[in-house]
Parts: C-alpha cells; sequence; structure tokens
C-alpha cells in the first residue's frame, strides 16, 4: 500500500506543489483546506480533497487516523496578522497542537512547514539553522509559536517532527495579497500599464526562490530529515527589490512609472539561506531567478 498523506493548506500556494510532489513520489494525498486562501482548482486532481479547518478538532482527528504522515501548510498569513493577531495565533499556534494531538495519538510523522519570517533580520551572509530568531511580526511569532510546539512534542512524546523553513517563494498560485507577493504585483501592474510601488527604498533583499523549488525542498526534507530536524530551504542568495523591479521591466519590454512608499510594518531588511543542510539530504535548486520568473510569466499569460 503507497504512503498516505495528509496536506493541510494542500489548495495553498505552496501547499498545492507540495501535492503534485508527493503523488509524483507515488503517495497517496488527502487535501485538507477552507479555501479561505487557497483554491480548489488549485488541489492535483489524483488527491483526495477535504473542505474543513484545523481548528475543527474532530475533522483533524478523522483524518489524521487515516494518515501515516502530516505535512501541515495551513496557515493565516501576515497581512491578517497585522489586523488580527488572534486569529493568526489562534490558526497557526492553537490549530498546530491541534493536529499535534491527533499526530501524537495515532503515532503519525508531523512536518511543520514553519518560515524565514522567524529569523527576523539576517545577521550573517547566509542565515543558518542555528541563526538568532527574532520574529518582527505576530504571524512570524505564531509560526515561531507553531514550530516550538511541534519541537516539544518530538523531545516529550517522541513524535517524529521535521520542521522545514522555506525562504520566500515565487510562482504560479500566488496570491496578489499576500505579503511576500512583489513579483506577482509587479507582474500584474505592468500586465495592466500601471505603475508600480516599492515600499522603502528597495534596497531590502531576499532569498527568492521558485515555487517548485520550495515545494521539491519540503518534500525532500520531510522524506529524508530526521526526527527533531530544522532545515531551511530557499536558492542560497538574495536579490533586492529594486533588482527584481529592473530584471521583470526588462523582462516583460515594458516602460512604467515606479514609486516609492513608505515602509512596511514588520518588514526585516534583508533575507538569505545557507542551505547546505538541505543539500546533504539531497536537494539542490533547479530554478535560477530568471529562469523561473520566465516559466512564471508563460503561466500569468495563460491564467
Amino acid at each position: 500500500m503507497p504512503e498516505k498523506i495528509l496536506v493541510t493548506g494542500g489548495a495553498g500556494f505552496i501547499g498545492s506543489f507540495v501535492c503534485e510532489e508527493l503523488l509524483k513520489t507515488g503517495k497517496d494525498v488527502i487535501v485538507l483546506d477552507d479555501l479561505s486562501v487557497g483554491k480548489k482548482e488549485y488541489v492535483p486532481k489524483n488527491a483526495d480533497f477535504v473542505e474543513g479547518s484545523i481548528m475543527d478538532k474532530k475533522l483533524a482527528d478523522k483524518l489524521v487516523s487515516k494518515c501515516d504522515k502530516i505535512y501541515h501548510l495551513a496557515v493565516v498569513a501576515l497581512p491578517v496578522s497585522l489586523k488580527n493577531p488572534v486569529a493568526a495565533h489562534d490558526v497557526n499556534a492553537t490549530g498546530t497542537v491541534n493536529l499535534l494531538e491527533a499526530a501524537r495519538k495515532y503515532g503519525r510523522g508531523f512536518v511543520y512547514i514553519s518560515s524565514s519570517e522567524v529569523y527576523g533580520d539576517a545577521k550573517e551572509q547566509r542565515m543558518k539553522e542555528t541563526h538568532q530568531l527574532e520574529p518582527r511580526t505576530p504571524y512570524a511569532a505564531s509560526k515561531l509559536a507553531g514550530e516550538v510546539y511541534a519541537l516539544s512534542y518530538y523531545r516529550t512524546f517522541g513524535l517524529p517532527v521535521v520542521v522545514v523553513r522555506p525562504f520566500n517563494s515565487f510562482g504560479p498560485h500566488h496570491r496578489e495579497d499576500s505579503y511576500s507577493c512583489v513579483i506577482t504585483r509587479f507582474i500584474t501592474n505592468i500586465s495592466q500599464g500601471k505603475p508600480i510601488t516599492i515600499f522603502g527604498d528597495g534596497e531590502q533583499s531576499r532569498d527568492y526562490t521558485y515555487v517548485k523549488d520550495t515545494a521539491r525542498g519540503i518534500v525532500t526534507c520531510g522524506e529524508n530529515a530526521g526526527p527533531g530536524d530544522i532545515v531551511n530551504i530557499g536558492y542560497g542568495a538574495d536579490i533586492t527589490i529594486n533588482e527584481i523591479a529592473r530584471i521583470i521591466t526588462n523582462s516583460m519590454k515594458a516602460d512604467v512609472k515606479i514609486t516609492y512608499s513608505d515602509d512596511r510594518p514588520g518588514d526585516v531588511r534583508r533575507l538569505c539561506a545557507d542551505i547546505s543542510k538541505a543539500r546533504k539530504l539531497g536537494f539542490e535548486p533547479n530554478y535560477s531567478f530568471s529562469n523561473g520568473l520566465e516559466e512564471y510569466l508563460e503561466w500569468s499569460k495563460k491564467y
């Protein structure tokens, strides 16, 4: 019998591609998503879809009992946390505990998808998993709370937990209202002949990773990392927002106005992943920023 995996948030941006990667490896996949962010059409056809919330303890228990492992990506995103920190805590921290309890009850593996936001600003050229943790937003704090809970279940109960910290991803299925969607917003505005807005001076930088690489990295770590491991997934190099604007406008052969606005609340200055640990587990990014952007632009033309 193939291994059965529960993917929470599997109708979302990264989650939908994680489902595709798991299916490629011969796994059976069940998706749990409340569609507050994701879209049902993003769920791969070969996956079973259940509409519902991780806050529904009975539903979570039922689905976990049917699976061998959980990939937990369901989340209240950063923009919501700035308006409603309690909602972010409820889902990102308490919702995670709901799933951990079910996993403990049935002895299931648990892959917790955290975020590079837990680090805060980079204090090193490339951020290792041992980098200090200084979350700057309620979202980042709630993701770190979920991470700490997950690891506590490993240390206390021996639950086989792996924590994956993806850095900024881009590509198909990305929502324009996401906090890290600068690439999506730039493409949309340029295609409509509208100016693009850069928050701050544009010299802030991120380790932008094409979503297919992110998903493959998550599955690679989920399969190969040991219990209690924490692993970064990224491209391993950062790029400034100003440079992104230049590359996208050149790629789209566009002549649009660039405006600058105030810094966003809680925005970190720099994020860049050290992925040496992920590489030892078998992960290597396949897409450069330019290659990923080219594929994303082709997808954007269709959708």
